[in-house]
């Protein structure tokens, strides 16, 4: 008999466009046998099992997670599929960061001279237009990162450049939110013995992909990523430290090489080949690490109460006040140095003065 926790996984990676081999191979590492997995790609060939049957009832899947090499292999053979895609996707905010950049750094004495001069706010001027291209290049950023994302899970259907950035246009505001939320709630765990501050990190890693594929916002998607990793919080953390230790040290070869040969402007060029090839292949490998949570959790009722929104809020106020509270701080400890250690003065009296000799 068919085991329809086969199916479904075999499903939901075929989907991602994993192929045959990786699938098999995750799975008998799993203790699946090779003739049921065989049995399960015979019956799926059938488009009539190729959905799920109405009458079955959604069950959670008790496959365990891919390990995090599996998961590496799946976004390399994805990553290598789509690798146009994704460069076209993250190349655009990156020569349009240079281009602004270039432009600032190139002629920002000689334009803030010339705005100053024809505005009649004087220099209030050229500060709102630079203020303005830090907002567009900020924009930029945030925009790739949503098209990349639209790019990755429209791996199947093959969605192009122009594509993922349409899609990703919606989402920039809530990506931004997200951000933010994420941001001061984590810093607020952080105060709280620092410790709940590092769990939070983990339990809202996959609220983008939560934006992205479900398209739930704001506190709903950190709750909702909160829910998936429930559970399996060692597991996550073991699987992005994994990613970001191959990360860490792909870059640092980089720095070394440049370094050595002595290449100009060597950092800056690191930077850019980290964006355009290895955050792409990053967010594969997170992005797949989220659907198989997400196949493996199987279907559940989500609906976070007032009150766990609330919790969370909190938090993220106490994460909001400590920057002004550290500003504030950081000011009276300079005011106060300043009075127990005052600038001495030299005190000039006429004894003191010493008359020019007379020739």
């Amino acid at each position: 008999m068919i085991n329809e926790q086969i199916l479904s996984y075999i499903r939901q990676q075929l989907s991602n466009n994993v192929s045959r081999d990786v699938i098999t191979n995750n799975l008998k590492s799993q203790g699946w046998l090779e003739a049921d997995i065989n049995e399960a790609f015979v019956a799926l060939s059938n488009s009539t099992l190729t959905t799920p049957p109405q009458n079955v009832v959604s069950q959670q899947n008790n496959l365990a997670l891919l390990g995090a090499p599996a998961l590496l292999g799946q976004a390399w053979s994805l990553y290598k599929q789509r690798f146009g895609t994704f460069v076209g996707v993250m190349i655009m905010p990156i020569v349009l960061l240079i281009g602004l950049l270039t432009l600032v750094a190139g002629g920002s004495f000689a334009l803030f001279i010339l705005l100053s001069k024809f505005s009649a706010g004087g220099i209030i001027f050229p500060i709102i237009f630079v203020l303005l291209i830090v907002l567009v290049i900020f924009l930029s950023q945030i925009w790739g990162q949503t098209a990349l994302l639209y790019a990755v899970k429209g791996s199947q259907e093959r969605i192009g450049i122009k594509e993922s950035y349409r899609k990703g246009w919606h989402k920039i505001g809530s990506y931004f939110w997200i951000i933010i939320l994420a941001a001061f709630i984590t810093i607020g765990g952080l105060l709280l013995l620092v410790i709940p501050g590092i769990i939070f990190i983990f339990w809202f890693s996959l609220a983008f992909f939560v934006l992205i594929a479900e398209d739930l916002k704001g506190m709903d998607a950190l709750l909702k990523s909160k829910e998936y990793v429930r559970g399996r919080w060692g597991s996550v953390a073991w699987r992005i430290f994994f990613i970001g230790i191959i990360s860490f040290f792909i870059s640092l070869m980089l720095t070394l090489i440049f370094s050595f040969l002595k290449i100009p402007l060597g950092e800056i060029i690191v930077r850019i080949i980290n964006g355009l090839f290895l955050t792409p292949l990053v967010m594969t490998y997170l992005f797949l690490m989220y659907n198989n949570i997400k196949t493996v959790k199987g279907d559940f009722v989500f609906a976070p109460t007032k009150g766990q929104k609330a919790k969370f809020l909190l938090i993220g106020l106490l994460g909001f006040l400590i920057i002004p509270a550290l500003v504030g701080l950081s000011g009276l400890l300079r005011f106060r140095a300043n009075i127990n250690y005052p600038i001495n003065t030299i005190n000039i009296t006429p004894q003191s003065i010493t008359p020019a000799p007379i020739y």
